[in-house]
């Protein structure tokens, strides 16, 4: 099957394009820049109602990225 990615930012990600894409959407994943940095301005973007960090203090002293799936409990 014919398969394709997405990878939009959350002010291209509303609106029009989120209506036209919903029917073919298969799964939704979420990228999640962990920042060491004490000061780091938190972000977050909501899908179907529920709020997904999208920046947000790292748990410990590292940079990294995780790739979330959208919807699953332990996000």
């Amino acid at each position: 099957a014919n398969q394709l990615i997405v990878l939009v930012t959350k002010t291209q990600w509303r609106g029009e394009v989120a209506e036209e894409m919903a029917d073919y959407i298969g799964k939704e994943y979420v990228l999640c820049y962990n920042s060491p940095k004490p000061d780091c301005e938190e972000d977050s973007i909501e899908l179907n109602g529920v709020d997904y960090s999208l920046v947000k203090k790292s748990p410990n002293e590292f940079e990294y990225t995780e790739v979330l799936e959208a919807g699953d409990e332990d996000f």
